[in-house]
């Protein structure tokens, strides 16, 4: 049995052991439920307009622990926010960013906005790379150092292999994408950070450039213009 599976069971066993525990322990003391009904019709109208955020927040609770889109350990982007989910309570989910601060977002959020969950199901996470060179750089040669660069990782995946694809003739550059595949979403950001350097590096041996953005500038005086205007 997986953690996300254990963790839902004793979450809901215990909201369902403490419910059980109050029914029993009203019927111990004698009270009759059926003389509540003013109470919990009341309730219900308290419910409907003061609490319906914790209403909602507690059904999507119940939601989230039943169906298990996401688990405790999971790797999610909610918005912009990205981290690994460390409790899911009934009211509010705690997610640990990527910075180790712990982000507390109500159930009702996971529900109705878009999740991405990173460790869903099949775990392999593409990367893509772009990269630039100057005008005039060998392409071929641009091709076969990335390619090169990827397989020499060992976290790059060999099925589906890396590949290299010759975008575009940018403003100021031969535009490049390197694609790989990693096996886990632990690996994306420490490989994207060696690969680059490594970049810099095979790029700088090598004598290829990463240009800077170009503009033409064309400059016209006044004299130029008053010559123009006598012509």
């Amino acid at each position: 049995m997986d953690d996300g599976l254990k963790y839902a069971i004793l979450t809901i066993s215990r909201y369902s052991i403490f419910s059980i525990g109050i029914i029993l322990a009203l019927s111990q003391i004698h009270l009759d439920l059926g003389r509540l009904s003013w109470l919990m019709a009341a309730l219900g109208v308290g419910l409907g307009v003061g609490l319906q955020e914790i209403v909602s927040n507690f059904v999507s609770g119940i939601i989230l622990l039943v169906e298990r889109p996401i688990q405790v350990g999971d790797i999610v982007t909610v918005g912009t926010m990205s981290g690994t989910v460390k409790r899911i309570n009934i009211r509010a989910t705690t997610i640990l960013d990527f910075n180790r601060r712990e982000v507390v977002l109500p159930n009702k959020s996971l529900i109705t906005s878009e999740v991405t969950n990173w460790t869903r199901g099949d775990t392999i996470q593409r990367i893509v790379i772009n990269i630039g060179v100057a005008y005039g750089t060998d392409v071929d040669l641009v091709s076969s150092l990335l390619l090169q660069i990827a397989k020499e990782q060992p976290e790059v995946m060999r099925n589906p292999e890396p590949s290299v694809f010759f975008m575009n003739h940018g403003e100021s550059s031969l535009d490049f994408e390197l694609r790989f595949f990693v096996p886990n979403p632990d690996y994306m950001m420490s490989l994207r950070d060696r690969i680059n350097k490594l970049i810099n590096k095979e790029f700088k041996k090598h004598n290829i450039e990463i240009p800077f953005p170009q503009r033409d500038i064309h400059i016209r005086t006044a004299v130029e213009k008053t010559l123009k205007g006598q012509d």
